[in-house]
């Protein structure tokens, strides 16, 4: 018996030594990892040479690449990195796709076809299910040869080898498509059914942002005003917590003084009024929670303003001594949320989930209370999560123990608004959007290496009023001619096609003609057109200026379509703009207007059948409003009785212009004025702000 088992144990220490010196010996496995902009359900640009990339664990490593049947070979250098070109491929597919080292990474359901990267601010950012037609189109938007990729909202003070994804590449269908940019579905749409190409949509857009934020360092430092700040930003990770930090000591402080004269349960000073503990409530009343206010038959159905909510409990034994988690879900609109009159935390959001630590040493033996004091500027109001999303739990995450807090809160009103705009808006720091280089570094600067078709690009009301309008068209082309220079790594020798949009109406109607940052800023993206492989779409038709964002995306969609198929798709004979101007004559009282791009012809198209919007100006530069005809297949005429030596001449020339003249195929005129002032009027109180909260 003893012989046998020092035979087992001498056996077991020898393969032990063996095997040990055998791994020790031998290099760990290495694994090639790829970036996020690979995966299942991608498409690869056609007709071009297309990049594969990643990093491996070792250098030296041997990486083969497959797809189509062919194999491509190269190693990793120095640094691990590596990368194979793939020859031009026609549009095709289904394929698979191999990237095999060590270990194998496999994407299935790749089809060569065109892709197009979609980026800006808040036009090109809105999703489909919040059009006003999109629930409709929703129910038929199943189109698996167009495939969609959202990129992270993400910032970085240098720029990132790899982007964040929201989620991998997916067939177009009503559930992948709800939630993705409304402008890029309906202009991929039309594309597809034009062409029957595979087409490939990269999201990156960030709402409310400048442009900026969207220029690589390496341009913005040849901008003067720029360059300074760009290189603080780039050797100061912390620039961004700094700035936060400071505007919310400046700007909140402010905001919650004017709210302390309102509100009674502040009067008496945070840290003083309803907060506190152990405050006297018989007079309070109760409400379930979580419920909207704006639910049917709510005694606060309607009600915007602030509400105090209360709620006392006892810590289970399971929980004693330890930190803990509080989760309320969303809250309609801001938040100061107390523990025992201590605060944890404050958010300013309608949709984020409120999830606040509560430190032990906050936490009594017995009876503890929290207390969230909530302000609500209209709409639904109050927990606007599930009873599942309002609980304590233990800080620890692997702690599965949820407590919950859903059921009968205390409540009762601080101030009511009956006028939402006699309270300023909540001070919001939008840095992250707005600091020259952020938005580029972290979502465009990883995407360099992989080949697209071309851009479609919607951006510029966070710059309106802010600074000169000539200043945007420098960093405008400047991020035009940045971005076809960097894709150039990639094999796109040619200038990339850039579409974009131009600002749509904004604001109240002038009773007047008056001077208009909103129409500076669309002259100055009218003047980019002009450049190679570039066009703009005139949306200037599409709003009623009070809210731009919640109407069709549908024809915004189509007009870049139709500028797309002209300039990349070869469809020569269509019609793809609307009126632009090309030349004005005198004749005696009268100045003679006339077109290209008239299609089959002008046409008054508005609620009362003639031409509005145009205004003339004498030689002293005052502006009247002018009557204005149709007299040929692409002339007009303008004139004003008081006026016999007209100068210059406007069309839809406001924040929110009148518009009326379009083509008979549907494209409104562009907007313009002859007169060139190098002019650039105060900022107006409605600037870009309205369109940052969105």
């Amino acid at each position: 018996m003893k012989p046998i088992l020092l035979s087992i144990f001498s056996k077991t220490l020898t393969f032990f030594f063996v095997t040990s010196f055998i791994i020790g010996a031998c290099p760990s496995y290495a694994d090639v990892i790829m970036p996020h902009i690979f995966g299942d359900n991608m498409v690869l640009q056609r007709d071009r040479q297309v990049v594969i990339w990643g990093r491996a664990t070792n250098k030296g490593e041997k990486i083969a690449v497959r797809i189509a049947g062919r194999v491509y070979r190269t190693r990793a250098l120095e640094d691990s990195t590596w990368l194979v070109t793939l020859p031009p491929m026609q549009a095709s597919g289904p394929y698979t796709l191999e990237i095999a080292a060590d270990n194998k990474v496999t994407f299935r359901n790749v089809m060569y076809g065109d892709i197009w990267l979609c980026s800006g601010q808040n036009t090109m950012d809105f999703p489909l299910n919040r059009t006003i037609d999109g629930y409709k189109e929703l129910l038929k938007a199943e189109y698996p040869l167009i495939r969609l990729f959202s990129v992270k909202k993400k910032y970085s003070h240098l720029p990132l080898e790899d982007i964040e994804s929201e989620t991998s590449w997916q067939p177009c269908d009503i559930e992948t498509v709800a939630h993705f940019s409304a402008i890029s579905y309906f202009f991929a749409k039309e594309i597809f059914n034009q062409t029957k190409v595979p087409i490939g949509l990269i999201q990156a857009t960030f709402n409310g942002s400048r442009i900026e934020s969207w220029l690589s360092a390496d341009v913005l430092k040849t901008f003067p005003d720029l360059k300074d700040k760009v290189e603080v930003i780039q050797n100061n990770p912390n620039y961004l917590a700094e700035k936060k930090q400071e505007f919310e000591e400046l700007n909140q402080k402010k905001w919650l003084e004017y709210i302390e004269v309102l509100d009674e349960g502040l009067k008496e000073g945070i840290g003083e009024g309803w907060e506190s503990p152990n405050l006297n409530t018989k007079d309070w009343s109760e409400m379930y929670q979580p419920r909207v206010w704006s639910a049917r038959g709510h005694e606060l159905a309607d009600y915007s303003g602030s509400v105090w909510f209360r709620k006392k409990f006892t810590i289970p034994p399971f929980f004693k001594g330890k930190d803990l988690m509080l989760s309320l879900g969303p809250i309609h609109d801001y938040d100061f949320t107390y523990i025992n009159g201590k605060k944890i935390g404050q958010t300013y959001s309608e949709t984020a989930n409120r999830l606040y630590k509560i430190p032990q040493e906050y936490l009594k033996d017995g009876e503890n209370e929290i207390v969230v004091f909530s302000i609500h500027f209209g709409g639904e109001g109050g927990f606007s999560g599930i009873a599942d999303q309002v609980y304590i739990r233990s800080a620890d995450k692997d702690d599965p123990i949820r407590y919950s807090l859903a059921g009968n809160w205390k409540f009762k009103v601080g101030f009511q608004l009956l006028n939402t705009k006699k309270i300023p808006s909540y001070p919001v720091f939008r840095g992250e959007r707005n600091e020259p280089t952020l938005l580029y570094n972290a979502m465009i600067a990883p995407l360099h290496k992989f080949a697209i078709r071309g851009i479609i690009w919607s951006q510029g009301e966070a710059n309106v009023g802010i600074g000169k309008a000539r200043n945007y068209q420098e960093l405008f082309q400047s991020l035009v001619q940045d971005w076809r220079l960097k894709w150039r790594k990639a094999g796109i020798l040619d200038d990339l096609p850039f579409l974009y949009t131009q600002l749509e109406r904004h604001g109240k109607k002038n009773p007047q003609p008056t001077e208009s940052t909103w129409a500076e800023m669309r002259e100055v993206q009218a003047s980019l057109s002009k450049t190679k492989n570039t066009a703009m779409a005139v949306m200037i038709d599409l709003s009623e200026g009070d809210n731009t964002l919640a109407k069709s995306k549908n024809e915004v969609g189509r007009r870049l379509a139709a500028q797309a198929l002209k300039m990349c798709y070869g469809r020569s004979n269509i019609i793809h703009s609307g009126p632009v101007l090309e030349s004005v004559s005198v004749d005696g009282n009268k100045l003679k207007l006339t077109f290209k791009m008239a299609g089959n012809g002008l046409v008054a198209k508005n609620q009362y059948g003639y031409l509005e919007g145009f205004a003339i100006a004498d030689e002293f530069g005052k502006f009247q409003w002018a009557n204005a005809q149709i007299t040929g297949y692409n002339t007009v005429i303008v004139y004003h009785d008081n006026i016999k030596y007209p100068a210059h001449v406007r069309y839809a020339w406001s924040d929110n212009p009148d518009v009326s003249l379009f083509n008979k195929d549907g494209f409104p005129a562009q907007p313009f004025r002859t007169d060139s002032r190098n002019t650039s009027t105060p900022p107006p109180a409605s600037s870009a702000s309205s369109f940052q909260d969105e």
